[in-house]
This record gives structure tokens, C-alpha cells and sequence, in this order.
């Protein structure tokens, strides 16, 4: 699945790791979990149709927010997300990935719980199972 090849490659970057530990969560971060801490979703997934079947790879578009309690540590966990996985080529957990590309970045303050987060896009292009 290529969810967990996307949370592997994070995992395994030193950089994202000191910062984030294994705090990193599919859709939200829970309440009451320490921060900094990441949450992902697919928001969208593009297949191709050759002539006569489908293509066998997909480009997934994901948003990856990097929440922290202060806007320098989200940033900081911003920027290292964004040295992984823009331009990130290779085979993780079994999947092979054409290539990532970072779409979109936004910083949002959220004014209820007072966190700051920096959303990326990113586009996964992959081999999808058939």
C-alpha cells in the first residue's frame, strides 16, 4: 500500500524522525497526542487509460499537515518534509515510486486550539496494482 511506503519514508529520514518520533497519524492527529506531530490523507488519485487498458501507475495527491504548539518548529518539520520527499525516486515497502513532487505549501493558524500547522501537497507518482 503506498500509504505505509509514504509513512516509512518519513519515518526513516533522521531529520523528520528527531522532530516528530512516530507521531505521525492517517487523516488527524488525535487530541492529546504531543506535538509536533504529522497527519495525511489522500485528497485525490489519477489514473491513466492507454488505448485499450489501464496505465499501471496512479499519481496520488496527498496533503500532509505538519502541526506544531510554535510556527519556527512547524516550519522546521515543514522543511524537512519538504527535503525528503520533493524529487524522492526509489522502491519502499515493496512499492515503486515514479517520483514525488511538492504541488502547494500553506501555513494556518488555528485559533480554537492555537497550533500552527503548514499544509503540503505533494503528488505521489506510482505503480498501482492492477
Amino acid at each position: 500500500m503506498i500509504e505505509a511506503a509514504l509513512v516509512a519514508l518519513l519515518e526513516q529520514d533522521a531529520a523528520v524522525a528527531a522532530i516528530v518520533g512516530d507521531r505521525i497519524y492517517p487523516s488527524i492527529i488525535p487530541q492529546r497526542v504531543a506535538s509536533p506531530a504529522l497527519a495525511y490523507w489522500r485528497v485525490s488519485t489519477v489514473r491513466q487509460q492507454l488505448f485499450d487498458h489501464p496505465a499501471a501507475d496512479a499519481a496520488v495527491r496527498y496533503q500532509i499537515d505538519a502541526q506544531a504548539d510554535s510556527y519556527p518548529v512547524a516550519r522546521e518539520l515543514a522543511g524537512a518534509l519538504r527535503r525528503v520527499l520533493n524529487g524522492y525516486r526509489g522502491t519502499l515497502d515493496g512499492e515503486h515510486i515514479h517520483h514525488i513532487v511538492l504541488a502547494g505549501e500553506q501555513d494556518i493558524y488555528d485559533t480554537e486550539t492555537g497550533a500552527h500547522r503548514v499544509a503540503l501537497d505533494i503528488i505521489v507518482t506510482h505503480d498501482e496494482e492492477q
